[in-house]
C-alpha cells in the first residue's frame, strides 16, 4: 500500500511524474494532493519550520489512512 501526499504546485519535484507512478502502482494506493502547504516552493508539506498550517491535518490523514489498513488486515 501507498499514500501519496504531494502538491501539484511542488517546485522541486514533477507532480506530474508523483500522479503517473501512482497510476502504475501494483497495489493498494491513495493520492492526498495538498493545496495550501506554506512552503514557497511547496516541496515541504508538514512540519513546523515550513508548513504548520498543513501538519495536524496530514498527522490526522496519516493516522485515518493506516488505520483503515489494520482493519481491511483483520479481515
Amino acid at each position: 500500500p501507498a499514500l501519496f501526499i504531494f502538491s501539484d504546485a511542488d517546485k522541486v519535484v514533477r507532480p506530474d511524474r508523483t500522479r503517473e507512478i501512482a497510476g502504475r502502482w501494483g497495489g493498494p494506493h491513495e493520492l492526498v494532493p495538498v493545496d495550501d502547504t506554506g512552503d514557497p516552493d511547496n516541496h515541504v508539506i508538514a512540519g513546523d519550520a515550513l508548513s504548520p498550517q498543513t501538519t495536524a491535518f496530514l498527522t490526522e490523514r496519516i493516522v485515518v489512512w493506516v488505520k483503515a489498513l489494520m482493519q481491511q488486515s483483520s479481515q
